[in-house]
Parts: structure tokens; C-alpha cells; sequence
């Protein structure tokens, strides 16, 4: 979608990282992984900035969530925040599973599981896209089972656009916000 297609007050922000690496991203396994700690690592100062100067009412979380919800309750513990888990969290596999990783890949599995106890919980909402990682994140981190909430990616078909000019069933303003007349934030996928 183009900046020009937006509805009014809605924002593409382009923190221009691309620029500073723009063939990181194509590499092997590990250049990808590199490629997102980088734009998490360099991201994180200006996506605070923006969070403390725009002061959204909701934000929700896709890809790199623990950097937003860090950035997310530095700048503001007034935000709504949904962290969306995409995919299923290579940490949450069985131990017989996780045999089979390279060393590098366990020792990102256990920084990562730290992280996800230490962060995770200031979220408002935890979205897993399916019910199975959110049995296995029930299970991994029982404390925030009471935040996990699954949001399955929308199946397109005939009666989407239709069904986009009408008006959101009552209980998803419910779900993400118990205040009347707020403004929200709403991501699927990506741009």
C-alpha cells in the first residue's frame, strides 16, 4: 500500500535502516538473523523517539516485538500494547527437538526465553496466531497465560472486502480496549 492510500492520520515510518545495510538481508541463515538484530539494535533509539513524541493510544507488535515492547514501556506506560508472536517460538521446542540445534541455536533459545520472562510480561495482550503456541507458551510461561489471546491471520475470500466496510463486532473493542472512543492501531501483515 502507498503512503498516498492511507487513511488520513495513518503513517508509514521508515526509519531508512535498509540504507545502511541493504544486501544484509540476503544472505544465508545466519545473515538473516544477523540482519534482524541489527534493525532491532539500531531501530530501537528512533522507534523510542517516536513512541514518546506520537503517544499512541494502542500498539501492536509483528516481527521484533521484544525491542518495541522494550522501546513501548520506556516511552510510555500508558500504551495498550498487543505483541503479536508470529510463528512458533523455536525455544518452546521439546528437549528432544532441541537436540538437534547447533550449539549457537540453543544458546539464542535460552537468551531468548530470558528475554521473553523478563519482557513479555508488560505486554497488555500476547497474540499467538494459533492455539498450539499458545498451549506450548501456557505451559513455558504460566504466569502470562491470562494475557495470551489467539488471533488466527484471516483466511481471504469473496466476503472480505465486504466485510471491511462494516463495523468491528462489539467484543474486539472489548478485547483490546475497555475505552470507549479510542484511537487503535490495526496491522495484518506486512507492507
Amino acid at each position: 500500500m502507498k503512503e498516498k492510500e492511507l487513511p488520513q492520520g495513518v503513517a508509514i515510518v521508515d526509519f531508512g535502516l535498509k540504507k545502511l545495510f541493504p544486501e544484509l538481508h540476503k544472505g544465508n541463515k545466519l545473515s538473516g538473523r544477523l540482519y534482524m538484530y541489527v534493525v532491532a539494535v539500531l531501530g530501537f533509539p528512533k522507534l523510542l523517539f517516536l513512541l514518546r513524541r506520537e503517544k499512541p493510544e494502542i500498539l501492536v507488535t509483528s516481527l521484533l516485538s521484544l525491542p518495541a515492547i522494550l522501546a513501548c514501556r520506556i516511552a510510555s506506560k500508558q500504551t495498550f500494547l498487543v505483541a503479536s508472536v508470529q510463528g512458533f517460538p523455536q525455544f518452546l521446542a521439546s528437549k528432544e527437538e532441541s537436540k538437534a540445534y547447533p550449539f549457537w541455536k540453543k544458546l539464542e533459545n535460552n537468551v531468548r526465553r530470558s528475554l521473553w520472562r523478563l519482557i513479555y510480561p508488560s505486554a497488555d495482550i500476547i497474540s499467538p496466531l494459533t492455539q498450539r503456541t499458545k498451549d506450548k507458551l501456557k505451559v513455558a510461561f504460566p504466569r502470562q497465560a491470562e494475557k495470551l489471546v489467539v488471533i488466527s491471520n484471516p483466511i481471504v475470500d469473496e466476503d472480505m472486502e465486504s466485510s471491511s466496510s462494516k463495523p468491528l463486532p462489539s467484543n474486539i473493542e472489548q478485547l483490546f480496549c475497555a475505552r470507549k472512543g479510542t484511537k487503535k492501531v490495526v496491522a495484518i501483515g506486512r507492507l
